[in-house]
């Protein structure tokens, strides 16, 4: 009987001695897993798309500008009125190219008095600059606007 008690002892001090060291090294591959991949968030920071509506959602037009001139990711969403208050909505995207270009496009469906030119429209554009009252872009088919309010 106390040959099988000793026995019983030693099993419960191997179990739990196995169970620290599981622990142990599940604490310490955790670890290692957080540091990949805060490494890896670190080194993939640049990739991250900059969304160029700033404080209230207002258009950054110079956020925009210097993401296009480095060809970084960025995005940007503005909306304006018609004369009748309609609203009239545009977007803008970075794509990461050689050269870098812009996906841009315009909404707007729900312009009351819109007539054929309703609906939306998509465009490829190679150039943008910014003036004070708008960001122009050079786009397949000519030049189009994107408000600053």
């Amino acid at each position: 009987m106390r040959n099988r008690n000793k026995i019983i002892v030693i099993i419960a001090v191997i179990s739990f001695i196995g169970i620290f060291l599981l622990e142990i090294s599940d604490s310490h591959l955790n670890r290692i897993i957080h540091d990949m991949d805060k490494s890896n968030s670190i080194k993939n920071y640049e990739m991250l798309e900059t969304a160029c509506n700033g404080i209230h959602g207002k258009l950054d037009g110079e956020c925009f500008i210097n993401a296009f001139d480095e060809c970084k990711s960025a995005k940007i969403k503005q909306m304006s009125s018609t004369f009748e208050g309609d609203p009239i909505f545009y977007y803008a995207h970075i794509i990461l190219s050689e050269p870098c270009t812009i996906h841009f496009a315009i909404d707007t469906s729900q312009d009351t008095w819109g007539g054929i030119t309703k609906g939306f429209h998509q465009k490829t554009c190679t150039d943008a600059q910014l003036d004070k009252h708008a960001i122009n872009l050079q786009c397949d088919d000519g030049q189009q606007m994107i408000p600053l309010r």
